[in-house]
């Protein structure tokens, strides 16, 4: 029996030649979308009220950075982390909305909107508030 691949050289997803009588290899939509979605959520989570940052991050990925990433809520988020910690984080809101985040070790970190420095308010473990307008621009600073 012939083994089928069906990982192309590019580690996208495919439908081999020959299945279901296609001529040439296909692009397997389903399986590269829900392998997008996976790496997200190792990423970031948001919905749980509140906003999660690199809750699975592999320790391959010990450095890196995404941006222009949307949330949930009406926010498009910038990470950037060192040896698997957050060093910053660019939140800008695109509507006015609360955002939450769950920062373990938010007294390492400082906050600004707009340039000038913000305070937050501790909902609760760890979870910090930022009420913001639409175009703020939160940034938040590992020290």
């Amino acid at each position: 029996m012939l083994e089928k691949i069906f990982l192309g050289d590019n580690l996208l997803s495919i439908s081999p030649a020959g299945i279901a009588g296609a001529e040439s290899d296909i692009y397997a939509f389903d399986g590269n979308t829900a392998s997008a979605t996976g790496i997200a959520e190792m990423l970031i989570q948001d919905y749980e009220n509140y906003i999660e940052l690199l809750p699975c991050l592999p320790n391959e990925w010990n450095d890196g950075y995404f941006e222009g990433f949307r949330i949930r809520g009406g926010g498009e988020l910038n990470l950037y982390w060192e040896k698997g910690r957050v060093q910053k984080v660019v939140l800008t809101s695109l509507v006015n909305n609360i955002f939450n985040f769950k920062i373990d070790d938010f007294k390492r970190m400082k906050f600004t909107v707009n340039g000038k420095a913000k305070r937050h308010e501790i909902i609760k473990n760890g979870i910090l508030s930022f009420s913001l307008k639409k175009d703020d621009i939160l940034i938040i600073t590992s020290y």
